[in-house]
């Protein structure tokens, strides 16, 4: 983009990502469930985990500790998927962790949480689910989970349109999600959209309001049936709106005057170098 005044060319350059927005990660928690139960009765996952067993399961075990990795399987008394769930305050992030499942009607999702937003239901706000050969991406803030169109479902009284508008609010894309095998996902939030890579590759993007929630504080790890989760780390993406007051700093250096057709016209030009 360029400023024109009478005697000044002004070239300013997309520093956004430097200036105006520079985010850093920040590591909120990590688990490679590298250890063991001391039996198999009850749920013993260490750390700050919590699940939904005993609410949903009558207690029984739904989430277990084997073979370095992290478990899910539904109990057949149980009368809702299992939820594993940690906190965490954040508002942009990312989540990157091993997954699998093993059955066409498995599946495995990343839920983003506040439960402090009354507008939702258990304070659903964004959520990613993984299934076989499909990626979803869902703005529950918006969507599904608005506590309006949730009671009127409850009710049995969500007219037409509401049932149409909810689907505006969530995408669905094709993806290699193979049955039993590990795949390995990143899930970034940042700025109100939602990215998801598989494998390396990015698979979908949703902007959306819902993902704009200024803070959330759990997140929740979560499967139908049954799937297992490995090496998850999630960071905080944290804004630094004066560059200054980060440990990234930018040396801008200005060239020369350069006489044309009569006119003295100012080329700047920006020369970045980042420190650590």
């Amino acid at each position: 983009m360029f400023i024109r005044c009478p005697w000044v060319l002004l070239a300013i350059f997309p520093l956004s990502g430097w200036i105006c927005n520079v985010q850093e990660a920040k590591l909120l928690f990590e688990d490679d469930f590298d250890r063991n139960e001391s039996q198999e009765v009850k749920e013993e996952l260490g750390g700050r985990w919590s699940t939904n067993s005993e609410k949903r399961a009558h207690g029984n075990k739904q989430c277990d500790l084997k073979d370095d990795a992290l478990f899910l399987t539904r109990h057949k008394t149980a009368d809702h998927g299992v939820s594993l769930v940690h906190p965490a305050k954040y508002g942009d992030c990312r989540v990157q962790l091993k997954f699998r499942i093993d059955d066409k009607r498995d599946d495995f999702g990343i839920d983003f949480a506040d439960t402090g937003c009354k507008e939702v239901h258990a304070g659903h706000i964004c959520k990613v689910i993984f299934r076989p050969s499909v990626v979803e991406i869902f703005d529950f803030k918006n969507g599904r989970m608005k506590k309006t169109f949730r009671d009127a479902v409850k009710a049995n009284n969500a007219t037409d349109e509401q049932m149409a508008a909810v689907a505006k609010w969530q995408r669905k894309f094709d993806a290699p999600v193979s049955r039993g095998k590990w795949h390995d996902a990143i899930v970034t939030i940042r700025r109100g959209e939602m990215v998801v890579e598989l494998d390396g590759k990015q698979i979908g993007a949703f902007k959306s309001p819902g993902m704009a929630h200024p803070e959330m504080n759990l997140i929740r790890f979560s499967a139908r049936r049954q799937a297992g989760m490995d090496d998850v780390k999630m960071y905080s993406l944290e804004q630094k709106r004066d560059a200054r007051s980060s440990r990234r700093l930018l040396d801008v250096s200005v060239a020369s005057t350069h006489q044309m057709a009569g006119s003295s016209v100012v080329f700047c030009v920006a020369v970045v170098a980042v420190r650590g």
